[in-house]
């Protein structure tokens, strides 16, 4: 390959990261979770003596387990406010920063269970320390909670919006909802479908599983050295356009050959010496990710392949996690 080759190869692969970055966000998350219950799920309203009511909470939490969560849910008799999720401060045992916020609003003045979905799914690590944060408004509302001895919840307060927190120990139980779901094992990479042509392909499928904030890998080998070759990803693997996946390319010259992704987006890059061939696409840090599932597939420029003039590796499908 020539100077000139090698950065048009490199341009490419900086669209491609561009163009699958912009494809992810595309993609509907495929994720579905059931609520769970946090702490005290039950429809009774407990009241206790609170020093303000416009004042914004915070209960240290701590899962067991990875979760994603959707939305949390406090029981009040408040109209509207906020809930979120916060890192923690080990240091001063307070909340340390906002990881995800969302308001509510509704004209219901009883006493029940109200909160929000937030706009992007948020992780939390198993025994790890996070904050439940909320606000009810107006000040004449408060969070259902109950007083309790030493070994309650650890909470903090704050009545500057978060600004500052004072630490105030455990002598309250408060009643939240966390709508989540575990996600073990949740990143993949499965082959399907068979490859073709002049060559035997071997996707690799180990390499290719994407995980948050890392470069997946995806290669191909036992193609023609040094041939131009192409990797399709795309949304589905049931529809590219208006015409339905797998779709059989022997009409078109590829005898037992078939696409099986969409070609939503191609990643140019040239087959080495040894007939291998690699190239690296970022997978974003973005909650919305989470259990996405997209589809890949190589096609190699092959002569002596087919009519086509073509090879074509199995199918990859691959879901994000992290």
């Amino acid at each position: 390959m020539n100077h000139r080759q090698g950065h048009i190869a490199g341009s490419r692969r900086r669209i491609t990261q561009v163009a699958f970055a912009s494809l992810l966000t595309t993609i509907a998350v495929s994720a579905q979770c059931p609520p769970c219950a946090a702490e005290f799920d039950d429809a009774v309203f407990l009241t206790a003596g609170v020093a303000a009511q416009d004042t914004t909470y915070g209960i240290r939490i701590r899962p067991r387990t990875t979760v994603v969560v959707f939305t949390i849910l406090i029981m009040t008799n408040g109209t509207n406010g906020t809930v979120g999720l916060w890192s923690d401060n080990a240091t001063r045992g307070t909340p340390d920063k906002p990881i995800v916020h969302a308001g509510w609003a509704t004209n219901d003045v009883t006493p029940n269970w109200k909160g929000a979905t937030f706009s992007k799914p948020t992780i939390l690590t198993a025994n790890q320390d996070y904050w439940v944060v909320l606000r009810t408004n107006p000040a004449s509302s408060i969070p259902s909670l109950r007083a309790k001895s030493s070994n309650g919840q650890h909470y903090a307060y704050s009545q500057d919006d978060g600004l500052t927190w004072t630490s105030v120990g455990r002598i309250f139980e408060w009643k939240y909802r966390l709508h989540c779901c575990p996600i073990p094992n949740l990143a993949s990479a499965t082959a399907f479908g068979s490859a073709c042509g002049g060559s035997s392909f071997v996707p690799s499928g180990t390499n290719a599983v994407p995980v948050f904030g890392t470069q997946s890998a995806f290669s191909v080998e036992g193609v023609r050295a040094n041939a131009p070759a192409l990797l399709a990803i795309g949304g589905s693997n049931l529809m590219w356009g208006a015409f339905p996946l797998p779709l059989d390319l022997t009409p078109a010259g590829a005898p037992n050959c078939s696409i099986y992704a969409s070609l939503d987006v191609l990643g140019a890059t040239v087959v080495s010496g040894i007939g291998t061939a690699t190239l690296l696409l970022p997978i974003p840090r973005d909650n919305a990710l989470l259990g996405l599932a997209f589809y890949s597939q190589w096609i190699v420029l092959d002569p002596a392949a087919n009519r086509f003039g073509a090879a074509f590796s199995q199918g990859v499908r691959s879901v994000i996690g992290a």
